[in-house]
């Protein structure tokens, strides 16, 4: 295997990443790599020959502004982005296009803390007011009774693993 190294400071322009400070990344069904840091909105893409390409995050035309916290890309080919403060971001990567999901749309909080996928294809979204999922073919959010699930009382970043038994940790 071959080993390569990707830097914001990397002298050739397609090993450079937009920021060192990597706070998430993921890998797609065509086995790119996304990566998002804290300190911009643009989403890195390292494709498979290992050159990166930049997709600025952004929303109706603007710049988005929100810290990007949590990624990961679904089976249909779109990324989520979760954010502090500034919500769920589905972001379309063949076409630019994002859509915005916030606590009007159902979310419990606006500060995602982690995301994962289930092999239902429903994304679970650990918010830092509690879990709730998706079902992306619908764009329908879903709360549960938190109640039930033991949450820490912070809204420190914490995992969220469904292991292959279906239990969530």
């Amino acid at each position: 295997r071959q080993q390569v190294h990707f830097s914001a400071a990397a002298t050739d322009p397609r090993l450079r990443l937009s920021d060192d400070f990597v706070t998430s990344l993921t890998e797609d069904e065509q086995q790119r790599i996304w990566v998002i840091n804290a300190r911009n909105n643009i989403i890195d893409c390292i494709d498979t020959g290992n050159t990166i390409h930049h997709f600025p995050l952004t929303m109706n035309g603007q710049a988005f502004s929100s810290e990007l916290k949590a990624i990961l890309a679904d089976h249909d080919g779109k990324l989520w982005v979760g954010t502090k403060e500034g919500g769920l971001v589905r972001f379309d990567p063949s076409g630019g296009r994002s859509r915005l999901f916030t606590i009007s749309d159902g979310l419990l909080s606006e500060t995602i803390n982690s995301l994962c996928l289930d092999d239902r294809n429903r994304l679970w979204v650990y918010t830092a007011a509690g879990l709730v999922w998706i079902d992306s073919s619908r764009e329908a959010i879903h709360q549960l009774d938190n109640d039930i699930l033991r949450f820490g009382n912070s809204a420190d970043d914490e995992p969220l693993l469904f292991s292959r038994n279906g239990n969530i940790y």
